[in-house]
């Protein structure tokens, strides 16, 4: 198993809400605030595609073997 860390440009409630989206086609299990705070989405059992079309060994198979976790981020990173 693998942990894939992404980040968001925006504020934690529009992140969670779009994450949270019912046909929003792509998620992740935990939401990490810019407090520290964890928000645990679903259970890190089930999966969502989070790596996209692009993913080395493709989104389906690469998103199922790593848990990703969403930074909340106010703009992007340089």
């Amino acid at each position: 198993m693998q942990i894939v860390l992404h980040y968001t440009l925006g504020y934690l409630k529009g992140d969670i809400a779009t994450l949270t989206q019912h046909d929003y086609h792509v998620s992740v299990p935990f939401v990490i605030g810019r407090s520290g705070k964890i928000y645990n989405l679903f259970f890190s059992g089930y999966w969502a595609y989070h790596l996209g079309p692009g993913a080395i060994g493709g989104n389906e198979v690469q998103s199922k073997r790593t848990i990703g976790i969403e930074i909340s981020n106010i703009g992007g990173l340089i």
